[in-house]
Parts: structure tokens; sequence; C-alpha cells
């Protein structure tokens, strides 16, 4: 009959429990499966749905927990990095990129020249 599933006799338990349902040599057909087997099926599809649900809750637990310490972990290591204000003074120096207004302000103020000069962007690699 078209549209029907066939599975061995012997094996009709074996194959719904580990996903197998093919036809193994010297084996004969059985009828459809039957309301019996489609309920197995069933269960065996709960109690996956059940068992991944529960890892799921379970991971997310874990891992809220380490979302905690990962967040402590991170303001120790941003604390350690991170330049403290005397450090970051070099930031307030008034830098001009013009050379000839450098040499304008430099003379007004009494101050050297620092020149820095570079062919390419000092922040990448040369």
């Amino acid at each position: 009959m078209p549209g029907t599933v066939h599975a061995p006799i012997a094996a009709r338990g074996a194959n719904l429990l580990h996903g197998g349902g093919g036809i193994r040599a010297g084996e004969a057909l059985a009828g459809p499966l039957t309301a019996y087997d489609h309920s197995i099926t069933r269960e065996i599809g709960m109690r996956a749905f059940l068992v991944s649900i529960g890892l799921l809750a379970a991971c997310g637990t874990l891992w809220g927990e380490n979302l905690q310490r990962s967040d402590q972990a991170l303001a120790k290591r941003v604390a350690v990095i991170k330049p403290a204000a005397e450090e970051l003074r070099w930031q307030q120096i008034p830098w001009v990129t013009d050379l000839t207004e450098g040499q304008r302000l430099a003379k007004a103020e009494g101050r050297p020249i620092f020149l820095w000069v570079t062919g390419d962007d000092p922040l990448e690699r040369c």
C-alpha cells in the first residue's frame, strides 16, 4: 500500500529506539507501524525534548554564574590596564600640525620644538 511505513519484525523496537529503520538482509517485512509504535516514537521524542530543556536550563544557570565571575575579572583587568590620569597628561598638550605655526608659538612662548616626523600612521605597524 503506498504511503505505509514498514519495519522489520525482529528489529522494529530496536530500530525505533536507535534511530534505525533500514531493513537488514534476510529480514521479513511486518505490516504498517501500529499506534503502539507511534506512541513509542512520540515518547522517545518527548524524552529527548525534556532532556534537552534540562540541559539548556543547567547550562543557563552555570553560564549566569560565570557571567558574574567574568564581570568581576573584567573589572580587575580594566583596573590594571587602564592608564592613570597622570599617564594621560600628554593628551593635554596643545599639539600643532603645522610647522610654521609651531615655530611661531615656540618663539612667542620661549619653548623648544618637539618635532615628530613620520611617513606613515604612527599607530599602525611599519
